[in-house]
């Protein structure tokens, strides 16, 4: 067990022995691993009392990591920014600096900038007695011209023991529609919903097992449901905006 009993830890080392650094926030309810190279992706979102991973993993190793251009799908959450799927930040080395180490809280801070000079960065902070970790996103245009961009999250999910089956869910408050569910069916296929809530929920029937984003109702423009091989995404896709100069 990395966090003993009411303690948040930060463990930052190669777990799964595959050559690269793993930045571990755990507390005795969940564990959150996230890489620096490849776009500081969150790869496992771990429950402790089951041992379940609420993310879809496609590799219990990253393999051998370049600079790719075109996707690849390595599962956990990443992030599309700031134009053009898959954007230029989903696989490409992120810094990092730790900014609490425990044992109250623990919080890291990753970033990383486009060649067009736009920064993005984000604080992820889990505290000891919560199940949730909280991610606060900021983006900075540090060019000498107006840019616009798109912002999105994009986390592939497999609630449960296993990876999505035909038990697991999306549940969205829907502008209206109410509440509305999305049976996982491996379509190929992506739905966009307008949110009537600052809540999406992806839920496996068979475990009870969920996993929910919160957000900014404000922010968010639209949510996009993928439903692929073995998982699906919850995807937050933000208003597109554009920022001056030194604009943040």
């Amino acid at each position: 067990m990395i966090a003993g009993n009411r303690e948040a830890a930060l463990v930052e080392s190669d777990i799964n022995g595959d050559g690269y650094m793993d930045i571990v926030l755990a507390n005795t309810l969940i564990e959150a691993q996230a890489t620096e190279v490849v776009g500081g992706r969150i790869l496992s979102f771990f429950v402790k009392q089951t041992g379940n991973d609420e993310l879809y993993s496609a590799y219990s190793q990253l393999p051998k990591v370049g600079q790719p251009k075109d996707w690849v799908e390595y599962g956990g959450i990443n992030d599309w920014f700031p134009e053009g799927w898959p954007g230029e930040v989903w696989g490409n080395k992120w810094q990092y600096e730790v900014k609490e180490r425990g044992p109250e809280e623990v919080s890291v801070k990753m970033w990383a900038e486009t060649e067009n000079k736009l920064y993005i960065e984000r604080t992820m902070t889990l505290r000891a007695d919560s199940s949730s970790l909280e991610l606060i996103y900021k983006i900075k245009n540090n060019s000498d011209k107006e840019q616009g961009f798109i912002w999105a999250n994009h986390p592939d999910l497999g609630c449960g023991p296993s990876d999505a089956t035909e038990e697991n869910q999306v549940v969205i408050p829907v502008k209206g529609k109410g509440l509305v569910t999305q049976d996982y069916g491996k379509s190929m296929s992506k739905t966009e919903y307008i949110p009537d809530g600052d809540w999406i929920l992806g839920y496996d029937k068979a475990s009870n097992e969920y996993f929910m984003q919160e957000f900014d109702r404000n922010l968010v423009d639209k949510i996009g449901v993928w439903e692929g091989s073995g998982f699906y995404t919850m995807e937050l896709i933000f208003k597109q905006r554009s920022l001056r100069p030194q604009e943040e």
